[in-house]
């Protein structure tokens, strides 16, 4: 077998990190949804957090992640489902 090949267990590993980034992302929104925590609130805190680690670098978050998410009322309204339309509101005649 040659060096560059990928063995069942480098496979078997990279699934299973790949199934538990899967699960990881999950597991969060369910537990905001528990606790009644908005989503726009994670989107907030992890813009931040993003912000904080570029100012350490020397960039301008600004410029590399684009404005700071929505809040409150405004972010609400943005992430809301649409109903899709139903269809006619009369029936059609019939015999």
């Amino acid at each position: 077998m040659c060096m560059s090949c990928l063995s069942a267990a480098e496979l078997t590993l990279m699934q299973g990190t790949a199934v538990a980034a899967f699960i990881k992302g999950g597991a969060v929104r369910a537990h905001d949804l528990l606790i009644g925590r908005p989503a726009w609130e994670r989107r907030l805190e992890a813009h931040e957090a993003n912000a904080d680690f570029l100012r350490t670098m020397g960039l301008d978050p600004d410029t590399v992640l684009g404005p700071p998410p929505e809040t409150g009322a405004a972010a609400t309204r943005l992430w809301q489902r649409v109903p899709a339309h139903p269809g006619p509101a009369f029936a059609p005649a019939g015999g």
